[in-house]
């Protein structure tokens, strides 16, 4: 089979991601994609097929063949953070909010990191955009001991884990991830511009270095663009 699947599935995919053809719309039928493509119909449902096996179609019986509402997608067999993700599935991230502030442990974040109530952290809030559409509100705590001055970095950088790699050498060797949905409140609508009552897929995320927590992480996403992959193996 020549390598014309390629490009009818490029090009297709090219259309589906522009919004040539919206979510829940059909993709043309295979004749009038064969005229469109000068190939075979074989060519079609293989270039097909890689869509489908990308997530981005389904074929359905009686009706045709369906966009899908795709969605960014994060492994969680390696640990990378949103903004990182985002950034490798093409999208222009930007951070229109953010602060910086140190704050006290209460009991709960004391227990997080194994320290005193009272304890000095820098807490992180910011919103994501994901070319130019609100998707998530993050909020980190660090202790501030791993990460004095960091204020000084305040609406200065993207990738929060990047940025304690390169300015306090901080490597991150192992992430507990507690994945759950909840509704979005009033505060939270508004800052990501969606109704209240909005399903919210949430994360709350323990980074650890030395198999002690240095970096405590609360997401909360649109469950409408935002997904997470987990391979998983065996049974025991």
């Amino acid at each position: 089979m020549s390598t014309n699947y390629l490009f009818v599935y490029n090009t297709l995919k090219e259309k589906i991601t522009n919004g040539d053809y919206p979510i829940q719309s059909l993709l043309p039928a295979e004749p009038v994609l064969e005229k469109m493509f000068h190939v075979s119909r074989i060519t079609i449902r293989k270039a097909v097929e890689l869509l489908a096996a990308d997530g981005l179609v389904q074929k359905q019986r009686g009706v045709g063949t369906i966009v899908l509402n795709y969605k960014v997608t994060q492994n969680l067999n390696y640990i990378t953070s949103l903004t990182e993700t985002l950034t490798k599935n093409g999208y222009e991230v930007t951070i229109p909010a953010m602060s910086i502030a140190v704050v006290k442990a209460d009991a709960a974040l004391a227990g997080i990191f194994n320290a005193k109530a009272g304890t000095e952290l820098a807490r992180i809030r910011r919103t994501v955009l994901a070319s130019g559409t609100p998707l998530g509100l993050l909020e980190n705590y660090l202790p501030y001991e791993l990460v004095a001055g960091i204020e000084q970095y305040e609406n200065r950088f993207v990738s929060l884990y990047r940025l304690l790699e390169e300015k306090y050498y901080i490597t991150l060797e192992m992430a507990q991830d507690r994945i759950f949905a909840k509704n979005a409140d009033a505060a939270e609508a508004a800052r990501l511009d969606i109704p209240e009552g909005f399903a919210l897929v949430c994360v709350k995320r323990k980074c650890l270095r030395y198999g002690q927590c240095v970096c405590y992480d609360l997401l909360s996403l649109r469950h409408d663009m935002y997904g997470f992959d987990i391979t998983l193996y065996g049974r025991r």
